[in-house]
């Protein structure tokens, strides 16, 4: 009867063990890199929407401001309010409208009477409170340098450029629609004033921060000309920066190109290493049409995609594939010559994998055991 070699034998099965870890190791990491390519479209596709819905609040806050302005100048032109019932319905829709600062009136030099060159009364939110003041008793609103009041009465109606308010003492954004009269010699409907509504840029940034786009993501609200409205860097806000500006001291072309989708009232994903956080990120940019400002959102692709603590768990059990495979290896290499060596880091490392999975062991509590707990150790 011939003999077996136990090292044949050894090497033989090693050889066998060699190839099937081999290929276990390598679906490990074939599954982990498409797993984590799945988790990273499907946060994309989550980031995308929370921008999209972003957008859509924002559109419904701006436009609710634009339909309650047309609809109290219409009436007006129409002749279904006078003057005081003017006033009553701008309070009363004030009332209705949290979201909004102020609603008012402006009338042209002596449209309200002969005897009054400017009149502007308005409703604004004061400690919680509403009241009622005139604009003109802060500035001339005819003076040069008001723009927005002449390109209103130019457009007939427009969303201006938001901007500090002097008699609201915040940034707002503003909207202007025209009211008619009838003129008395041409008998015509003539621009007698405008009808505004706003709001606070305040209003608009709360919405924004409460953005479900990770812990270290944020979103970015940019006029039409680039300006920075709403920033986790208040600074920017703060010093009015131009995104235009910011893209070429920073030397930036990402920032250029963002820039650019911008003023062109196009929606876009950018692929992107945000500043902030120094981390690969994406950038969504959705246009508001309402008034050309767009809604940047900046998702940082690791902070939305990963599960960190299913990932470590993922790692740890390749690294020990790994070392079972160099286990067999060193076998086959070393033709077995120093077996107990062998089977002691191989049952150290089964141990490591029992110990970071998932599931326990139907016959014992495996996790909860001090004595794998101790044995452990040498593979770390």
């Amino acid at each position: 009867m011939k003999k077996i070699s136990w090292s044949n034998l050894v090497f033989k099965i090693s050889l066998t063990l060699c190839g099937v870890s081999l290929l276990i190791l390598s679906w490990e990491i074939y599954s982990y890199w498409k797993q984590n390519n799945r988790l990273m479209e499907m946060a994309k596709n989550n980031a995308k929407q929370e921008a999209v819905e972003a957008r859509k609040q924002l559109e419904s806050k701006l436009q609710k401001i634009q339909e309650v302005a047309n609809g109290i100048a219409s009436d007006v032109t129409e002749g279904r309010l006078n003057d005081e019932q003017l006033l009553d319905r701008e309070k009363k829709d004030l009332e209705q409208n949290p979201d909004f600062l102020e609603l008012g009136a402006i009338y042209k030099p002596f449209a309200y009477n002969s005897r009054r060159k400017i009149h502007a009364p308005y409703y604004t939110r004061k400690s919680g409170k509403i009241k009622r003041l005139q604009k003109e008793n802060f500035y001339d609103y005819t003076e040069p340098g008001n723009d927005w009041y002449y390109k209103a009465l130019e457009q007939g109606s427009f969303w201006n450029e938001p901007d500090f308010d002097k008699s609201s003492g915040t940034v707002v954004a503003n909207y202007f629609t025209t009211f008619s009269r009838l003129d008395p010699q041409t008998k015509q409907k003539v621009p007698a004033g405008l009808i505004y509504g706003n709001l606070s840029l305040d209003t608009l940034k709360d919405l924004i921060n409460s953005l479900d786009i990770g812990k270290s993501g944020y979103g970015v609200l940019i006029s039409k000309k680039g300006l920075l409205l709403v920033h986790p860097i208040q600074k920017y806000v703060k010093d009015r920066k131009n995104l235009f500006e910011l893209a070429k001291e920073r030397k930036s072309e990402q920032l250029q190109i963002m820039a650019e989708n911008v003023m062109n009232g196009k929606s876009a994903v950018i692929d992107w290493i945000d500043s902030i956080s120094g981390e690969a990120a994406w950038v969504f940019i959705e246009p508001i049409s309402l008034n050309g400002w767009s809604l940047a959102v900046v998702a940082i692709k690791d902070d939305t995609a990963i599960d960190f603590k299913t990932t470590r768990q993922k790692l740890i059990r390749i690294t020990l594939e790994g070392l079972l495979f160099l286990f067999f290896l060193s076998i086959i290499v070393c033709r077995a010559n120093h077996f107990v060596v062998y089977l002691f880091i191989l049952l150290v490392a089964l141990n490591a994998i029992l110990l970071n999975d998932d599931k326990n062991l139907a016959f014992v509590d495996y996790k909860d055991n001090l004595i794998p707990k101790l044995l452990y150790w040498p593979s770390m």
